[in-house]
């Protein structure tokens, strides 16, 4: 039974793990990924319990029925971790598009697809923060949390936790907009006052010289 408590916690950490957004990169190998699963499952392994636990006889329906239920819960908490980190990219997007960078594509290791510059330096940013900040120690609090708030039992998921976790969904492009809103605010101002000053000094190349400030500004 030991054991196979021990692969149930190893399966939550892993599924978190490979769904967080830094530590589950598609840059980042999957040995790494499971060894440091491995780690994190062998140092919180003595405090995790079980609730109903009625399996005795190795691997049976009920054992396969809490594997998949740490899965689902793990894949859920590191979802809900990258979604505050997708709203940097919401902010980037917009103030990409603002700035007129958009076409500037690069390789965005997080997503796997093209993103642009600013975007993909925002989030760079974001995660030297996050570590700097500590964060991968609130992470293991919170790995830890996880097990006595959501313990392992036979019980079924509580589908209020995974509605909540989708309505989140449009707090990430609120927040991705407050991020972004000084920029646009600024560029904003900018445009109106480079369209006067193209009324008032009709010599002045206003297509050309508002580029090169917008970018500035931005």
């Amino acid at each position: 039974v030991e054991i196979l408590l021990f692969i149930l916690t190893f399966i939550r950490i892993t599924a978190l793990i490979a769904s967080f957004p830094i530590f589950g990169l598609q840059g980042v190998p999957n040995s790494t990924k499971v060894l440091l699963s491995l780690i994190i499952g062998i140092v919180l392994f003595p405090s995790v319990k079980i609730l109903n636990s009625h399996f005795q006889h190795g691997i049976d329906t009920g054992f396969l029925w809490l594997g998949f239920r740490e899965t689902l819960i793990g894949i859920i908490l590191g979802s809900v971790a990258r979604l505050y980190f997708m709203s940097i990219n919401v902010a980037g997007q917009i103030m990409s598009n603002s700035l007129g960078l958009s076409t500037a594509q690069v390789f965005n290791p997080m997503l796997g697809t093209q993103s642009n510059t600013l975007e993909q330096f925002q989030m760079t940013f974001a995660m030297l923060l996050f570590l700097g900040f500590n964060g991968h120690h609130i992470l293991l609090t919170a790995i830890n949390e996880s097990f006595k708030v959501i313990p392992m039992s036979f019980d079924m998921i509580k589908w209020e936790g995974v509605k909540t976790a989708a309505v989140m969904g449009s707090d990430i492009l609120s927040l991705g907009l407050r991020l972004s809103a000084p920029v646009v605010v600024a560029l904003f101002l900018t445009q109106v006052s480079m369209g006067v000053i193209g009324r008032v000094v009709p010599q002045i190349n206003v297509l050309v010289t508002s580029l090169h400030l917008t970018i500035i500004i931005g």
